[in-house]
């Protein structure tokens, strides 16, 4: 039987499969999406992501920003995304800037990258952050001001699924740009990640936390530490585990839209 060690390293390999948000269950099939105004504000997507736009993409309506996974298809959440969409909302799913394989990735799989899950509540002495991590925070809070800008939402909700959770949470525990609600589906809180939850603007923020309890790419007791950790200094998450693997069954989805458009 393989170390844990031994299947981090394997899993981090180029044979890794993409994280795409796998259901155990069909997908809803979305009702249709309200019609857009033809006086539609300017594309979001610019230079560094691509955006798909669904729903009423119009002033003051409530706004989900949805991140996919490593190496998964730019477009892999949109599907989820029009499902999740309501009356008087919209959503957003960027494709994230790097190209990885045939899919794209918010930063490259290496020994780097893994080092920079937390374990404990305390940055390491030579603790350095990975610029590929601040890039892809930068990329993603600069889209959440274009949208504060041009639309003026009512409710904001960045979600990410795998390697979008760890930075959906990373986004999500900063000062600004507003976040009034964070979902980590399947992911990790990152050491990067540390400094924003000492500073304490998360304390009062709403995060949904899920984790497949037989997760084998990234293990079970990684969320259940995150859950701790956050707790530590006041952010309380409803923390949903689920008996499945490394995906998004019906019932996170359904958990999901309730949490992003509930009251």
């Amino acid at each position: 039987m393989l170390s844990r060690r031994q299947l981090l390293h394997a899993l981090a390999a180029t044979t890794l499969p993409a994280c795409r948000s796998t259901p155990l269950e069909p997908e809803p099939t979305a009702s249709a999406a309200p019609a857009r105004s033809a006086a539609r504000v300017p594309s979001l997507s610019d230079g560094t992501l691509r955006v798909i736009e669904l729903g009423t993409v119009a002033r003051n309506n409530d706004a989900l920003v949805l991140l996919h996974g490593w190496g998964a298809p730019g477009d892999d959440l949109a599907s989820l995304g029009r499902a999740l969409v309501r009356e008087n909302t919209m959503v957003f799913v960027p494709a994230a800037p790097l190209n990885e394989g045939s899919g794209r990735a918010w930063w490259h799989l290496d020994a780097g990258a893994r080092a920079h899950y937390a374990r404990e509540d305390a940055l390491p002495p030579d603790f350095q952050p990975l610029a590929a991590i601040t890039s892809a925070r930068e990329a993603v809070q600069a889209l959440l001001r274009r949208i504060h800008e041009r639309l003026a939402p009512s409710l904001v909700t960045v979600a990410g699924f795998s390697q979008g959770a760890m930075l959906a949470l990373d986004v999500g525990l900063r000062c600004e740009p507003r976040v009034d609600r964070v979902a980590v589906l399947s992911g990790s809180l990152l050491l990067d990640s540390l400094p924003a939850v000492h500073e304490g603007c998360g304390r009062g923020r709403r995060v949904l936390m899920t984790h497949g309890r037989v997760d084998p790419i990234l293990p079970f007791e990684n969320a259940e530490r995150a859950v701790a950790i956050l707790g530590q200094h006041g952010i309380k998450t409803d923390f949903r585990p689920f008996d499945g693997r490394h995906e998004i069954p019906g019932s996170v989805r359904a958990a999901l839209g309730d949490f992003a458009f509930g009251p």
